[in-house]
């Protein structure tokens, strides 16, 4: 089974949460779930959406997922291991 991170930063729009489902309709289709989906962050915890709302969330680890799904790309990330994992930074 693949983990599939979906990483948010501070500021996130709820409306981006909307990728992950795309996942979770796939597992539906399949008679053992294909993936996990973890929502992501650097530190882990409560991440605010920018409407306010947050978000639980686990704290990142490089080696515990395969594809990773960037949610809000434009969002502006803290400097970190998260930023420098990010596929438009390297």
């Amino acid at each position: 089974m693949k983990r599939i991170g979906a990483v948010v930063f501070t500021g996130f729009q709820s409306v981006d949460m909307a990728a992950a489902s795309c996942f979770e309709i796939g597992n539906f289709k399949v008679p053992a779930h294909a993936c996990e989906i973890h929502v992501v962050s650097e530190a882990g915890g409560a991440v605010k959406s920018s409407m306010g709302t947050a978000t639980h969330t686990i704290a990142f680890d490089p080696h515990t997922y395969e594809p990773i799904q960037w949610l809000h790309p434009f969002a502006r990330s803290p400097p970190g291991l998260v930023h420098a994992q990010r596929p438009d930074r390297a």
